[in-house]
This record gives structure tokens, sequence and C-alpha cells, in this order.
């Protein structure tokens, strides 16, 4: 929740009311529908009547990307650091990914829903923050940086707490962080394992965290029964029309982006950069999350490929070789025998 503090500080609203729950390979979130609503009617005010503000903010996204560039080509080499020098620098790089987080993929995206619903309205500046969302979309380094540039520093953490698996720091909690590195906090590899599998539910009266399998079954049934019934049809929005027929690839990391064949229909949670060369191979793209100025849609929309976003559950019902018709027309996946 550390980013919610920094969407605060950029257009005075955050959610207050966020449960995320991940099985290990997908990380999920629900949020109320209110505070949903808010906080499309914040960013569409800005967007409507403060554009000047909105480009502010737009440019905040691209010059963290341009450091984030920078810090890409520098490599760090973090063994000389005292513990307290590597805490510093964790904690520097943590306030750039939380900024990046909220700055390069969290308003881009729902600045760019909201200049679609005020298309009628094509002045300048209309195009000035449009070509702006859609950069964004396109090059946020969110995900790079969190692989090389944080990933870089864990390493070294990591190895200086006998943990094999580095990757499972990121399991650690915003405020555990420097308590593990300057050793105040003792934590082993197996529990780091268990947090993989997780529910956390953030309320103003509550604080519920409790991982592992079963927990994650039980409370999985309850928040998603409604929407994980297994059903003939899928439905979502459009992001490119078209009509296709094919096997179905679910990618959930980036491990399986160079393991897709052409001509599959992609199915993934969100697309970000890194997933083009799967992009390219497909007939069609499915995503659980996303509007119209996702990267899914933007791409889609550039190589013409049938694309429909903001399924939120096609990752959970569709499996690897399901044979399925997508009619993205009409925003419907359908089973086919």
């Amino acid at each position: 929740m550390g980013y919610t503090k920094e969407l605060k500080k950029a257009i005075n609203f955050s959610f207050n009311n966020v449960c995320y729950f991940s099985n290990g390979k997908i990380t999920n979130s629900l949020r109320s529908e209110a505070e949903l609503k808010q906080y499309r009617q914040v960013v569409s005010r800005i967007v409507e009547k403060h554009r000047s503000k909105c480009n502010i903010l737009l440019n905040r996204g691209v010059k963290l990307n341009n450091l984030v560039k920078g810090l890409l080509k520098i490599k760090k080499d973090y063994r000389d650091y005292s513990n307290k020098k590597l805490n510093s620098e964790a904690k520097r790089l943590l306030d750039i990914y939380k900024k990046l987080f909220v700055f390069s993929t969290i308003i881009p995206y729902e600045v760019g829903s909201a200049l679609g619903r005020f298309e009628n309205n094509h002045t300048k500046d209309y195009f000035i923050l449009k070509n702006k969302v859609n950069e964004l979309r396109l090059i946020s380094l969110y995900s790079k940086f969190e692989e090389k540039i944080l990933g870089d520093l864990l390493k070294e953490v990591a190895k200086r707490h006998k943990i094999k698996n580095y990757k499972l720091l990121f399991n650690l909690g915003y405020y555990e962080i420097s308590s593990f590195i300057l050793g105040r906090m003792v934590i082993s590899e197996s529990e780091l394992k268990i947090r993989t599998i997780f529910i956390n539910l953030f309320t103003p009266k509550v604080k519920f965290v409790r991982f592992g399998e079963d927990i994650y079954k039980k409370y999985f049934k309850l928040l998603l029964k409604s929407k994980t019934e297994i059903s003939k049809i899928i439905s979502g929005a459009t992001a490119y029309p078209g009509k296709v027929r094919g096997r179905v690839r679910v990618l959930l990391s980036r491990q399986d982006i160079p393991n897709f064949v052409k001509g599959k229909i992609l199915v993934t949670v969100s697309s970000n950069p890194e997933f083009m060369s799967a992009i390219k191979k497909s007939k069609a793209i499915i995503a659980d999350e996303g509007g119209v100025a996702c990267h899914a849609a933007i791409i889609s929309r550039e190589f013409r490929i049938p694309c429909v976003v903001g399924t939120k559950i096609a990752t959970q019902v569709l499996k690897d070789g399901d044979f399925v018709e997508v009619n993205a027309d009409k925003g419907i996946i359908e089973f086919l025998k």
C-alpha cells in the first residue's frame, strides 16, 4: 500500500479499501466500487478542467522513465557497501519504485481512459496528453526497474543473509526491508516461500494479512465466487475488433514469453513492453485487466490484432490448449469443443 501515499500527494485521492491475493503466480487486487468510481471522477475532472496539471503529472512519469533509463546503464557493485549504506540505497530505490508505479503506470492508464471519454474535444492539448499517455503505456520501465535495479541490490542482501533465491525478498513488506537489511529482523527462506501465496486486506479499521495455500483457497472462493464459476462465455471490453478461433496460451510471467508459439491466442493478466515478442506472434489478445489506454489495447490497434481487455477472470478460467473463439467485435470469448 506504499504507493497510495504518492497517489494522495499527486491527485489528492487514495484507495482506503484494497484486497490483494496471490496464488504464487498471479496477484489479483479488489477495490471498492465506490472508491473506483470516485477515483475515475477525480482523474476525469483533472483531464477535463485542469489539463496543465494533467500535463505536469504525465511529465513526471516521462522524467522518471528517463531517470530509470540512466540507472539501467549503471552496473552497481554493492559488495563494499556497509549494511547501513545498503539500507540507505534500498530506501532511495524503493522511493523511486513507488513513484514510478504511480506516475508511469497508474495515472497514465486512468488519464488515457478519461481522454477516451472526451474524444469529441480534440484540442491541441488533448493530442499532447494523448501522445504522452501512449508513450508511457508503451515504454514504462517499471518491470525493468524491479528486475534489474532493485534485483541487483536484493541479490547482495540475499547473499549476506544466506537466501538462495533473492526474488523471495520481494515478499518482504516495505516496512520490513530496513529491519531485514540491518539484521534487526530474521526470516528464513522457507518462511519467505510461504509468503508467495497470500491474502492481504487493508481498510481503515482492518489490516488482515495471511499466508499459505490453504488460506488462499479458502478466501479465494469467498472473494471471487461469482466471478470464477466456469462459464461458456467470458466477456470484456473491445480494444481492437475482429473474430478469430484458436488455442490458448496463458502467460503469467516474463519467463513464459520466449516459449510463446506463433498463432496462439495470448491470455495474460496485463501486458507491458516485455510482451512484444509474444504479442507479434499472437492471433488475438485477452487480458484480465485494462481499458482503452492499456498497453495491450494500444499495441493491438497498432498491429490490428483482435483484443479483449478487462475480462477480470480470463487467466483464472482459461487453460493452455483450450480451443476458443475470440469475438472482439462484441468483447466476448466463447469456449469451443
